[in-house]
């Protein structure tokens, strides 16, 4: 895909960082990008986030915030959006009056049953990529997965046989406790880093005495320092996703053992079962305990470079 003096307008959702880097890959294969994030908020609408019921006032003021920013947005080669869930069908209206010759992208990371509106704004566009594959049979987007921002070489010796870093969603602690208890009696190292609210905090942490509850996300770089001492890297998909997390083609960037309760990955050309473990709720300690003991078997460059920021933004732009 040449990118080179292509005008792009990149309708992004705030996670992390990841907005930002996909602008500097962008720029760095020579197109010209501009970045709106559709989850804006203000100080008044960060308190109304605390509270569930707020979900429709906050959309109603994304919608309204949209309207101001695209209003004047022309001449562009491509729109490329990520979700969409606070575009409306006006919005995309207004886009296409004003990039008549523009070719319109969507792409979903989150699995459209938890997209409110998801397949219906998805018929607006040009073409839909999707990273979860059951979504792209149902609904005939184009299957493309995730995607790592750099490669970690494996080392030789390690800190820790296994390691999580994430949220403290749904079952994630319970989850990591009974791993840790499991992990204690055998001898094996681990680190667990789950941040979360104050509340939440001060009643895991202090209360509780559970050392591995954060107030505070880790940077990037602190991250990449615990997956590159670890062996194996565990992680828990949301109950209502099957496509892979960022976390689990990170953990492949970066020549990691995945263990993961993602049955899906058995379907990806990656998988191996010297390197990913599948947990579910039979497993047996022993079973987990030789997959880490066992060696690592290298996945081909071939293969490793297809889940690259890299060639995630050519798949998608290639149409």
């Amino acid at each position: 895909m040449d990118f080179q003096g292509r005008k792009i307008l990149f309708i992004g959702i705030g996670f992390y960082d990841y907005d930002k880097l996909i602008v500097e890959k962008l720029e760095n294969k020579g197109a010209v990008v501009n970045y709106i994030c559709q989850s804006h908020r203000n100080r008044v609408m960060n308190q109304f986030a605390k509270f569930k019921s707020s979900s429709h006032i906050e959309k109603k003021y994304s919608e309204k915030y949209l309207f101001l920013q695209l209003d004047n947005q022309a001449n562009y080669d491509y729109i490329f959006v990520i979700k969409g869930d606070r575009l409306c069908s006006q919005h995309i209206d207004m886009l296409k009056k004003n990039n008549p010759n523009a070719t319109f992208f969507l792409y979903h990371w989150d699995s459209i049953r938890r997209v409110e509106g998801g397949a219906k704004i998805a018929s607006l566009f040009d073409r839909v990529c999707s990273f979860d594959r059951l979504d792209c049979n149902k609904y005939s987007f184009d299957f493309i997965p995730l995607f790592y921002r750099n490669r970690i070489e494996r080392k030789a010796t390690y800190k820790y046989d296994i390691s999580f870093v994430g949220w403290l969603h749904f079952n994630r602690l319970d989850l990591l406790k009974d791993i840790a208890l499991k992990m204690d009696v055998v001898n094996k190292s681990y680190k667990f880093y789950l941040f979360t609210n104050l509340i939440n905090w001060l009643r895991l942490n202090i209360l509780k005495r559970i050392t591995f509850i954060h107030r505070k996300t880790l940077a990037y770089s602190e991250y990449s320092e615990i997956v590159s001492n670890s062996n194996a890297i565990l992680d828990f998909h949301h109950p209502k996703q099957d496509g892979l997390t960022m976390r689990t083609i990170e953990a492949l960037g970066a020549n990691r053992k995945i263990i993961t309760t993602n049955s899906d990955i058995r379907h990806y050309d990656f998988y191996e079962f010297k390197n990913v473990f599948i947990l579910d709720d039979d497993v047996e300690i022993q079973s987990l305990i030789n997959f880490i003991n066992e060696d690592f078997s290298p996945v081909p460059e071939s293969i490793l470079y297809q889940y690259s920021i890299d060639a995630w933004l050519d798949k998608i732009f290639s149409f």
